[in-house]
């Protein structure tokens, strides 16, 4: 049953008693409480006091140049004993929800104006940006911000922190001191009263004018769409080009002028089509999924098409540079050398495949993926390259699942987990699905265990120092993780969890 109580005018110091739904079980859509409780509510929704997350620089493991007994000498260093130096510590950076089952509880209204505190889970958000438009996603401090699960991050040049593009449309700086601010796109107002996600009575149109802002300058044109990865110029930090999946269409961003300006960088928006090379506006695309820049080229994994494109930056030139041996490209990312790494799948299966930029070719497969269910492909398929060595060997691929090292490439054994995969042809866990083998430390306090995240989503790494930032299947928000200090291990029980 629903419980609502209605704004009664006159109400004791212009609050009221609201119903507060707890425990709304992992794919519900609607308020299924086991419990409710009470909670004092005021006219319009409250900001928690601020809480940084507690950045402290640790400083590249494998400085550029550096020899691996350096690299190695440095670990130690860092984590102050060599018995640790395979261990991370897992660090909520961004509004955290423990457990798969964890909900979001918050102040929602009724188009009515019916307020009631409702739990719901956003897992179902990224099937399509109308239901993940349903969902109110504010800027502000750790404790304050929401970012949906679905949401690809680079490492931002001008550092710390990184550049992220989330599936509702939302361009984002995630700073570890100044938490989310939007650059360009939706961002919902934190002083209203967002409508109730599932319900559908609520239009479009009514959440955009009573719970969203617009930030950038769209020429005209129309928002991100389902927008799926980005990149950003290493030449020029200011432009960021995104993969603007829905609208089948390369952006380019320009965060320089204030607003941002958004235009079309290659492609027509809303056109779908077969691989048609050509200059800017002249080319198509068909679903593009992620983007990468190496020497002055973005190369594009041209979903829709099975084919990775290559457009000159400086004349906005595509051509077609593999149009076969792939299927589905989800996701590209480079190696030191400018070869890329390309994920795809197709079925229950799938691989990262290593393309030699030299030649366009397919040089072999580096993981291969085996699935139970195509349901599996949601949170295996994405991965990061540590190619500058930030967080240890350099080109080691960060990746969902265990595995291990059979007939020259690395082999998905188990979907649930982070894994660290080497150039030295080994595999270790960096955490488990519910980060049991980390510890959570938090502005200098051991919280204790980390619960973690299930089934991480897209693992970035850090471009100056070890940390590697997670997005969950089931989680909003975003985890840290990084090796552990020497300052780590003087918390009470630290060693015994860590080594078990």
């Amino acid at each position: 049953q629903q419980v609502v109580i209605d704004n009664v005018p006159g109400a004791e110091g212009d609050q009221q008693w609201l119903p507060a739904i707890g425990y709304m079980g992992a794919r519900s859509t609607w308020a299924e409480s086991f419990a409710v409780d009470w909670v004092r509510s005021t006219d319009t929704p409250f900001l928690p006091t601020a809480r940084p997350y507690p950045y402290q620089n640790l400083g590249s493991l494998c400085p550029e140049g550096a020899a691996q007994e350096q690299c190695d000498a440095k670990r130690q260093e860092l984590v102050g004993a060599s018995q640790y130096d395979t261990k991370f510590i897992a660090e909520p950076w961004l509004q955290v929800w423990n457990d798969r089952y964890d909900q979001e509880g918050r102040i929602t209204q009724t188009k009515e104006g019916h307020r009631f505190i409702a739990g719901y889970d956003e897992w179902l958000a990224y099937e399509n940006d109308s239901l993940a438009l349903r969902f109110p996603h504010t800027d502000g401090q750790r404790n304050q911000a929401s970012l949906h699960r679905y949401s690809a991050l680079r490492p931002d040049p001008t550092g710390p922190g990184f550049i992220g593009i989330s599936y509702e449309g939302r361009l984002l700086r995630l700073h570890p001191l100044n938490g989310i601010t939007t650059l360009a796109g939706i961002v919902s107002k934190s002083d209203a009263i967002p409508y109730l996600p599932f319900d559908t009575t609520v239009t479009t149109t009514d959440r955009e004018n009573n719970q969203w802002s617009i930030k950038g300058d769209f020429g005209g044109n129309p928002r991100f769409k389902e927008p799926s990865d980005l990149a950003i110029d290493p030449d020029h930090s200011n432009s960021i080009y995104v993969a603007d999946t829905g609208n089948h269409v390369i952006r380019k961003v320009d965060i320089s002028t204030d607003p941002a300006t958004i235009t079309t960088f290659a492609g027509a928006i809303g056109v779908a089509s077969t691989a048609v090379d050509g200059i800017g506006s002249a080319a198509r695309f068909n679903t593009p999924t992620s983007v990468e820049i190496v020497d002055g080229v973005l190369y594009v994994a041209d979903k829709g098409n099975n084919a990775i494109r290559a457009i000159d930056l400086s004349t906005a030139e595509v051509t077609t540079v593999l149009s076969s041996g792939i299927t589905a490209p989800q996701r590209i990312r480079r190696f030191s050398n400018g070869d890329l790494g390309i994920s795809w799948s197709v079925g229950v299966q799938g691989s990262i495949v290593r393309f030699d930029r030299n030649t366009n070719t397919i040089e072999g497969t580096v993981v291969d993926f085996a699935f139970e269910s195509t349901a599996v492909l949601d949170y295996i398929k994405y991965f990061d390259i540590d190619w500058r060595g930030a967080a240890g060997p350099v080109d080691d691929i960060f990746a969902n699942g265990r595995y291990a090292f059979e007939n020259d490439k690395f082999q998905m054994i188990e979907k649930h987990a982070v894994s660290r995969l080497s150039t030295n042809n080994t595999a270790s866990i960096v955490s488990d699905d519910w980060g049991n083998i980390q510890y959570t430390v938090d502005g200098g306090l051991a919280k204790g265990m980390a619960s973690g995240w299930t089934y991480a989503i897209m693992p970035a790494v850090d471009d100056e120092e070890p940390r590697i930032i997670l997005t969950g299947q089931y989680q909003w928000g975003v985890h840290v993780l990084r090796p552990i200090t020497s300052d780590d291990l003087t918390h009470a029980n630290i060693n015994t969890k860590i080594s078990s």
